[in-house]
């Protein structure tokens, strides 16, 4: 009767390597895609859902240039709190929100958080950092303290809206490509990388290989 063969230990030894080599090599490409997928998907749903609500509330309260803008002199968070209340909370689901001395912070049901504020009483000034988790939003507030201004966006975590006469939208969308990406002050490759949501829906809602954060 033949006896049968079987691998040697040696054998053995080097496919476990070189399947771990093959691993080592694969593992962070994925990893990071799916970071990239999972921001996309965040980015793309927050945008759409807060357009909605916003069209949802112009049925009841005239065109969102005319909202009352009056009770928010000084724009601290008790004030925006019930601006919010007022405009936005009836037709956006939400599980918290938070006063924070200027302005309020919004934690979603899926994870996510914005940070609403604004530095006078002008409501096209109205600004919105979208934070993918709750770290991001901590983050951001910790780095800017109570003036919450535009500082330590990161293009990866946290990202720039703002509300213009065509609904919320990824801050200054629109603009040639190049521009969002290499504007000396706003764009995705500046310090301030205001541009950076603006750049991933001009690119169809994709992180595309030359974008300038890496995840």
């Amino acid at each position: 009767m033949e006896k049968k063969k079987g691998f040697t230990l040696a054998e053995v030894l080097i496919t476990l390597g070189i399947i771990g080599v093959v691993a080592a090599m694969t593992m962070p490409v994925l990893i990071s895609n799916y970071k990239k997928h999972e921001v996309v998907t965040k980015l793309k749903k927050f945008h759409s859902v807060m357009n909605q609500a916003l069209k949802m509330s112009e049925i009841d309260n005239a065109e969102f240039e005319n909202w009352d803008a009056s009770e928010l002199k000084g724009w601290d968070g008790e004030t925006l709190y019930t601006w919010y209340n007022k405009y936005f909370a009836p037709y956006f689901t939400s599980k918290e929100i938070e006063k924070l001395p200027k302005g309020i912070l919004v934690k979603l049901t899926d994870g996510s958080e914005f940070v609403m504020y604004n530095g006078d009483d002008y409501i096209k000034n109205l600004h919105i950092v979208y934070c993918i988790n709750h770290k991001a939003c901590k983050d951001y507030i910790d780095i800017n303290g109570a003036d919450l201004l535009s500082h330590g966006l990161d293009g990866k975590t946290t990202f720039f809206f703002a509300p213009r006469q065509q609904g919320i939208i990824t801050y200054h969308s629109g603009y040639k490509r190049d521009k969002l990406m290499n504007d000396v002050s706003y764009g995705c490759n500046s310090t301030l990388k205001l541009h950076c949501a603006a750049l991933i829906e001009a690119d169809g809602w994709q992180i595309k290989e030359d974008y300038p954060v890496r995840f």
